[in-house]
């Protein structure tokens, strides 16, 4: 229990308010000190992918008001908009964060790689939400499908519009 406890808190970190906050801002910066447009570019989409996926998760977890699974309620406990942290188990915030990151990183990067790495830490994200009794499996699966919606949304906005610029 003590290497898989110690495993599942590192990686429960990457769909934490600071990674949320840290990631694209630092790949922000970095292309700023560095003058590379591409990571410039990266932070930006990191950005702009976060404050929609993140918009999507919290008002979904506001409105649904599902209990989480240590308050021994069970999964069909729904109290919409009680603002309480024992009522925000649907769908999981940690994990939405973790499969934005993923998703934009992954894309950007283009490698297999890239993608087999990105989306494991991800995983294991919302699997440490379940482990540490925050969340329900479909809460974890919803919040998956909103961060990669929601990155792959931006993405392809930008790509569009950089299309467009060249055309």
């Amino acid at each position: 229990h003590g290497s898989e406890k110690a495993y599942f808190e590192i990686v429960n970190e990457l769909g934490s308010v600071y990674s949320a906050l840290a990631v694209p801002s630092v790949i922000y910066l970095s292309g700023l000190a560095f003058s590379n447009e591409e990571l410039r570019t990266t932070g930006r989409l990191l950005t702009e992918a976060m404050l929609l996926s993140t918009l999507i998760s919290q008002a979904i977890k506001i409105s649904a008001g599902r209990s989480r699974p240590y308050t021994n309620d069970g999964s069909n406990t729904w109290k919409p908009f009680s603002f309480s942290e024992s009522n925000f188990s649907y769908p999981s915030g940690h994990t939405t964060v973790a499969f934005t990151i993923a998703t934009v990183l992954s894309n950007r990067i283009d490698k297999w790689w890239a993608y087999a790495s990105l989306y494991s830490l991800a995983a294991s994200t919302g699997a440490a939400r379940i482990y540490f009794d925050k969340h329900w499996a479909s809460d974890v699966l919803m919040g998956a499908g909103i961060g990669t919606v929601s990155a792959l949304l931006i993405l392809n906005a930008n790509e569009k519009t950089k299309n467009e610029k060249t055309s």
